[in-house]
């Protein structure tokens, strides 16, 4: 009889495990469309099985385990931070690349050549009142192209700052849904599958727009690094950012210009460079260095800007010949701003310009127009930048930034085959297979079903043996 006890009660153990067995499965197929869900299973372990110390062995469920995998995740969430500054800059990068098309008609390589068109026409007819007209329309022209280009580069560079701001406040709200989990681990002493998976979700998030390191804590909370080293959220504490203009002091002629941006911590430091990667890390990019190598900063004086003063300053030495009281083609306010603020003055009138060089021996009536359109081809190092003519300096920026477009692009492909990559490991490892569960729960049912119908022979068998000993 003892002996029909002990297996009653092993198949009585037998029959929870199983039931809570089923109830994993039947939780995993529950919710196999949660985001961060990771598949559950339950540990059982055989219990000592000896009748001399009345242990009648069996089977316990010693403890829920879940297949998540933390290499996996974090493998994820880099590939998700990758992949975030990929799209961000490729979609920078390709609104960037149509101010600088060399095909645009109104553009600022036409309009130059536009220009340099009507200083020959104007050689050739230098007493022309039409030329005269012709050559300060096509200045003008010139003018509006830079200041156009410009203020879309400066529009920009707002854009991606209100960008910035918004992507602060998303990350705000992601560390305080963290920050809450904390809590609530804390409060309850454990973390639920689904309280979990809420926190990987969340991190996940977090990771499009930020690179980050995790550290999971003993007590089940989670420590997020931002940059690998500036805290965000600690325990039930969640820090914030700031976004702040760059102190350093404008260079010689750069004081007009825009500076760049820094992130601040809570205690006050620059944490800037260690915003490499994620949506942030590609508008900070973006905003501090693509932007600034184009359109200048209160460090530098951009590409743009050394154009627009190198091209206006060489035509002004042309046109007013040596005289300081000529009136120039082009004014500017200054070389942080020069192509923002390039323009042909009121007092410029085809009654005051001349074409005429009364240096040259013997005077020339078209000397000055002559040595303008020679610009287009320039002989000597005053009529370069950097080597180069003005429109092929215009053109080598466009190609530099039609290059950074082009390599956006397919940085954005290759980490979007990365990115599937590893949610594909990842889905391999932890992820929830309905064909798999099904299988799993049959398994369970046949071996409840034979479990059950043990206990019932036994039940039947010691009804027997009590009415045997009845009798």
């Amino acid at each position: 009889m003892p002996n029909m006890f002990s297996t009653m009660r092993s198949a009585a153990t037998a029959l929870d495990a199983l039931q809570k067995a089923a109830s994993a499965s039947q939780n995993n197929v529950a919710n196999a469309s949660t985001p961060g869900y990771a598949k559950q299973r339950v540990l059982i372990t055989a219990m000592p099985y000896d009748p001399g110390q009345q242990l009648s062995g069996g089977v316990e469920v010693t403890r829920m385990v879940t297949t998540r995998d933390e290499f996996a995740e974090q493998a994820v969430r880099d590939q998700t931070s990758a992949l975030g500054s990929a799209g961000e800059k490729a979609a920078q990068m390709s609104f960037l690349e149509g101010n600088f098309a060399l095909d645009d008609a109104t553009g600022i390589a036409a309009r130059m050549d536009d220009l340099f068109t009507t200083f020959n026409s104007w050689a050739i007819a230098p007493l022309s009142v039409s030329e005269k007209t012709s050559v300060i329309s096509a200045a003008q022209n010139v003018a509006e192209a830079f200041r156009t280009t410009a203020e879309s580069l400066q529009e920009s560079a707002r854009s991606s700052e209100v960008r910035i701001q918004s992507t602060f406040d998303r990350i705000d709200d992601i560390a305080e849904r963290i920050r809450s989990h904390n809590v609530e681990v804390r409060v309850n002493g454990k973390t639920e599958a689904g309280s979990e998976a809420t926190v990987h979700s969340d991190l996940e998030e977090l990771a499009q727009y930020v690179d980050f390191q995790t550290l999971w804590q003993n007590d089940g909370t989670v420590t997020v690094l931002i940059g690998r080293q500036t805290a965000l959220v600690t325990g039930d504490q969640k820090f914030q950012f700031r976004v702040s203009p760059d102190p350093a002091a404008p260079l010689a002629g750069l004081s007009g210009a825009t500076p760049k941006l820094q992130i601040i911590d809570h205690t006050g430091a620059d944490v800037t460079a260690t915003m490499k990667s994620g949506q942030l890390g590609a508008l900070f990019e973006f905003r501090n260095s693509t932007i600034p190598d184009l359109a200048g900063s209160v460090t530098q004086a951009g590409d743009l800007n050394r154009l627009a003063s190198g091209f206006a300053d060489r035509i002004n030495q042309i046109v007013t010949g040596g005289d300081p009281n000529a009136v120039k083609l082009f004014t500017y306010s200054s070389l942080g701003s020069a192509a923002q603020s390039m323009q042909v003055p009121a007092g410029m009138t085809t009654s005051i310009l001349s074409a005429a060089d009364p240096s040259a021996l013997p005077a020339s009536a078209n000397g000055k127009a002559l040595q303008l359109a020679a610009l287009a081809h320039p002989g000597s190092a005053q009529d370069e930048i950097d080597g180069l003519s003005y429109v092929s300096f215009f053109g080598n920026v466009s190609a530099g930034v039609g290059r950074l477009s082009r390599e956006a692009d397919q940085a954005l492909i290759s980490h979007q085959q990365l990115h599937a990559q590893a949610l594909s490991v990842r889905e391999e490892i932890s992820g929830i297979s309905l064909d798999e569960e099904a299988v799993s729960l049959v398994a369970i049912q046949r071996t409840y079903e034979a479990t059950s119908r043990m206990i019932a022979a036994i039940d039947e068998m010691t009804k027997i043996a009590v009415n045997l000993g009845r009798n």
